[in-house]
């Protein structure tokens, strides 16, 4: 069977939760959504298009759109919630003392070091470090046997364009930049989206730069919520819980959906069990636990 082309809505490199249609204020999103369900249907007949997929979308517009005749994707990610927390001391004060012992130690690694941090702005950083970080993004990803699709002048425009919206990490010793992690973030969210070094081999400055640092500029931001990006069960230790993500199918083959249909429904209770399981064996006591997950459902 024919699988390209398809009919997708999403954000190109960006699996982030949120709206796929965006409306006026006053309308009734979910009835637009409704309208765009059924005309996305229609349109993958008409142009004899195999399939129409909504990626990461919201669980309101999720359940829209299974009601519309879509099926649904349960995925997950990592993310951090803030409970208010005054200080990384307060947070750790929540983990287990194993846990809690274990990053004190690769906090402590990295300073032992002599490596220092600076957080920067997206329109106040300087070209020379945008030079810095697109060598350590590009050098990262052929690292992995993965191509490095966006430009030095890309993420430029990025900074110049989202202003404060972009945060950048900056990781320096000996008087030089080492490392560096790219953050996007809202009012409400810190966004984990490119990292990379100059090669290396620094303990702990990966967690440090991309982990706790987020941790550090979302207590002092007051930032309900850190995605720390896709994959990484190693972040659970660190304190990112399962969080389920949704995304939105609907196939135009009966058989081919009824196939995709079964394999969903298995999936899904594997995943289910899956975040239900490392949550509670994650890194916070129990009584912490509770509070974090009943704040945010």
């Amino acid at each position: 069977m024919e699988y390209y082309p398809k009919l997708v809505s999403a954000v190109p490199y960006t699996p982030v939760t949120g709206p796929r249609v965006l409306v006026r204020p006053g309308l009734d999103r979910m009835a637009v959504v409704s309208e765009f369900a059924a005309q996305a249907q229609e349109l993958i007949r008409h142009k004899a298009l195999s399939s129409t997929h909504w990626l990461f979308v919201e669980q309101e517009t999720a359940y829209t759109l299974a009601a519309a005749g879509y099926s649904i994707r349960l995925g997950y990610q990592y993310h951090w919630n803030n409970a208010g927390y005054e200080s990384f001391e307060a947070f750790l004060a929540e983990l287990s003392s194993k846990k809690r012992k274990s990053i004190r130690r690769e906090r402590r690694r990295v300073r032992e070091m002599g490596i220092e941090f600076r957080t920067h702005a997206g329109h106040e950083i300087p070209a020379d470090l945008w030079h810095s970080f697109h060598r350590f993004y590009v050098n990262t990803f052929h690292a992995h046997g993965n191509i490095p699709l966006l430009s030095l002048d890309f993420f430029r425009e990025l900074g110049e364009r989202l202003r404060s919206r972009v945060v950048l990490v900056e990781a320096r010793a000996r008087g030089s930049t080492i490392a560096a992690a790219l953050y996007l973030r809202s009012d409400t969210t810190l966004y984990g989206r490119y990292w990379g070094d100059n090669g290396e081999m620094h303990d702990g400055l990966h967690f440090e730069t991309c982990y706790y640092q987020g941790i550090d500029y979302c207590i002092r931001e007051g930032l309900r919520r850190f995605e720390s990006g896709a994959q990484g069960e190693h972040k659970v230790a660190r304190g990112f819980l399962p969080t389920p993500t949704y995304s939105c199918h609907h196939l135009l083959d009966r058989r081919f959906r009824l196939a995709v249909d079964e394999f969903l429904r298995q999936e899904r209770a594997a995943i289910e069990d899956y975040i239900r399981e490392r949550t509670q064996a994650g890194p916070f006591r129990l009584d912490a636990l509770e509070r974090i997950v009943s704040s945010n459902p």
